[in-house]
């Protein structure tokens, strides 16, 4: 257990009383997973110009906020993938376990747990949320390698994740997003990317378009029923609003990924 500390230091300057570099680089290798914490501000006064010549006052973070980090930022999509690889690896793991038979027991082809594919590049989408926005990651099965991105983004390198009990912390550039599984179900995640394109979330048959181009949706509603392996799926709007063009029809077969129809939301 971390038990947090105070410590104070005094003298006739201010770079006899606060050695700047030394606590630039101690709050950068400060981690904080889990509650919200200002390490990253902090770290951004110490490396700022003014603060380190001691040329503040009561203002100064308010004029320089954007500089600091404090204005709104959308979703680091980066680390959002991260995230999701990171939730791909427990899932392997899991399944690795759960398929220890002992060395008695002959191996089966059913135990593979890496999208298996009879044609084409073995890809696979998985819904995730993102410090509650819905995304969806997809996964690349290659040869030697998965790659894992989000709305085209590859996985940042450069972060840093952590387990929790209800999914993954992710720590990038002083910001953290928690990653996890999106619910059986979720309206929003349920095939649909940020910009409004929902997509078949695997190979299958159309079975029912519920909408047409112009009508009027409501956030959750039915859009259309998807059958795969003799299963229903239904793809539901991921945001209220009109809907702009339908590109598939019913009866008709499409690929995992294929883009069923687009919603333009209410707001655009």
């Amino acid at each position: 257990m971390r038990v947090p500390c105070v410590i104070v230091r005094h003298g006739a300057s201010r770079p006899a009383v606060l050695p700047l570099d030394r606590l630039t680089g101690a709050l950068a290798r400060t981690v904080v997973a889990g509650p919200r914490s200002n390490v990253a501000l902090l770290a951004a006064l110490c490396r700022a110009k003014e603060f380190r010549s001691g040329a503040v006052d009561t203002g100064f973070i308010e004029r320089n906020g954007l500089a600091l980090g404090l204005t709104p930022q959308g979703l680091d999509r980066s680390a959002a993938a991260a995230g999701a690889a990171s939730l791909i690896e427990h899932d392997r793991l899991r399944i690795a376990r759960n398929l220890d038979l002992g060395p008695d027991q002959p191996a089966s082809p059913w135990d593979a747990g890496d999208a298996f594919q009879l044609a084409g590049p073995r890809i696979q989408n998985m819904a995730v949320l993102a410090d509650g926005e819905p995304v969806v990651a997809t996964i690349s099965f290659g040869s030697s390698q998965t790659r894992v991105a989000v709305d085209g983004t590859a996985a940042a390198l450069d972060a840093v994740t952590f387990d929790a009990p209800d999914g993954v912390y992710v720590l990038r550039n002083g910001r953290q997003t928690l990653v996890r599984h999106a619910p059986l179900g979720a309206g929003a995640a349920d095939g649909a990317d940020g910009d409004g394109l929902v997509r078949a979330p695997m190979h299958g048959k159309v079975l029912a378009i519920l909408v047409a181009k112009g009508d009027s949706v409501l956030k959750g509603q039915r859009l259309a029923v998807i059958e795969a392996m003799k299963m229903e799926h239904a793809l539901t709007a991921p945001h209220s609003g009109t809907v702009s063009s339908v590109s598939a029809a019913a009866g008709g077969q499409v690929a995992e990924g294929a883009a069923i129809m687009s919603i333009e939301s209410e707001a655009s």
